[in-house]
């Protein structure tokens, strides 16, 4: 697991809009499922689990997960908080 300190650096993660509900985490984002589990989930202190799809992290995500840094491969649906 990479963990990084992202505290007051992505605000636009805060936003209510990307909270990921839990049946949405659990049914469509896979969490907990291996390579299937959406690589755009993130974990905030905050506000819990928000999806990075839509967010500056994106590509960073896309490189860690295209050079297998991540276990988590999934893009499984079109995002929240657009």
């Amino acid at each position: 697991m990479l963990a990084v300190d992202l505290k007051d650096k992505l605000p636009e993660l805060q936003d209510d809009k990307r909270k990921i509900p839990s049946a949405h985490l659990s049914q469509v984002c896979q969490i907990g499922n291996g390579e299937h589990c959406c690589k755009y989930v993130f974990l905030t202190p905050a506000a819990g689990f928000v999806c990075a799809k839509h967010s500056l992290l994106k590509v960073s995500l896309d490189n860690f997960a295209r050079e297998k840094r991540m276990k988590a491969q999934g893009d499984n649906c079109e995002g929240l908080g657009v």
